[in-house]
């Protein structure tokens, strides 16, 4: 295999990590106390730029597009304007899809 052809087959390996914006609704399925589990569904509207570079070679690639996310979120009630919480969302990229585990701090007025 010559080192072109080896280099665009590393790069279509490379995860892609995109920048953008999303719009999401959630769903709160289930509360008690100051417990609730929430279910989040969105778009999300991203670009990428990729770049490989191997000796005098550079492979430039640039993406983006508009996918679905979906996920799960557990939140605690701190007080009536603090919530913490723990959330998983799976962002469906055409590429390839990016699991997210976030924890947030949200403040409420």
């Amino acid at each position: 295999m010559d080192a072109t052809k080896y280099q665009q087959l590393v790069a279509q390996a490379t995860p892609v990590l995109g920048d953008g914006v999303s719009a999401a609704i959630r769903w709160q399925f289930w509360q008690f106390n100051n417990w609730q589990f929430e279910l989040p569904l969105g778009v999300f509207h991203w670009q990428a730029d990729l770049s490989s570079q191997m000796a005098a070679s550079t492979l430039t690639q640039e993406l983006d597009g508009t996918d679905w996310f979906s996920g799960l979120t557990l939140n605690y009630q701190l007080s009536p304007d603090w919530q913490a919480g723990i959330s998983y969302q799976r962002v469906l990229l055409e590429p390839a899809d990016v699991n997210q585990y976030l924890i947030h701090l949200r403040y409420q007025f």
